[in-house]
């Protein structure tokens, strides 16, 4: 959360009236899974095209209020019959002209890795029920700021989380990319 915090703070000292914003993990072109025995099954009735429009993960994302307010009212005109949420908002969004946009530390599907250079920009991550208390104590921890602070803190961080981040069978969590931010 103080991420969250720090990131809309920087957001909104750098632009004059935020518009049109819908940032997070985006999802594109993702098909409808088709397996009846999935959760996420979306029968070709329901939704007969071959790829869903931009949406963001469910993990978490943020809308500016005029977003909010188009979300709304595509919701009062369209077949609310897609039960899949994030999905859904997709579809809304799309029928209302907004996109949404990436942000690397946004999660994907996957758990972050446990390091405090992670946790210095992590702004959410799925699978940490069981140990969220633990979680929210090294991310606010002064000592996890400590460690990044300054030339040779970044330095380190960055190649921490280069090491983390860019192997080739790690996914489903940030992308390499974040390992540069």
């Amino acid at each position: 959360m103080p991420n969250l915090v720090k990131y809309l703070r920087q957001l909104l000292s750098n632009k004059s009236g935020v518009k049109d914003f819908w940032v997070g993990h985006v999802h594109r072109g993702a098909p409808p899974v088709r397996r009846k025995e999935s959760k996420y099954h979306i029968p070709y009735d329901l939704y007969p095209w071959p790829s869903y429009p931009d949406y963001t993960a469910g993990a978490g994302y943020v809308v500016s209020g005029d977003v909010a307010a188009k979300i709304y009212q595509a919701t009062q005109v369209l077949n609310s019959s897609i039960y899949i949420d994030d999905v859904f908002m997709g579809i809304c969004a799309k029928a209302m002209g907004v996109s949404p946009q990436e942000h690397v530390y946004f999660s994907g599907e996957g758990k972050a890795p446990y390091h405090p250079c992670i946790y210095d920009h992590m702004i959410t991550s799925h699978g940490h029920a069981t140990d969220v208390r633990s979680l929210w104590q090294a991310a606010t921890d002064p000592a996890v700021y400590g460690k990044s602070s300054g030339f040779m803190g970044n330095l380190y961080c960055t190649a921490v989380r280069a090491m983390m981040l860019c192997r080739p069978y790690y996914q489903n969590s940030y992308s390499c990319m974040a390992a540069f931010t």
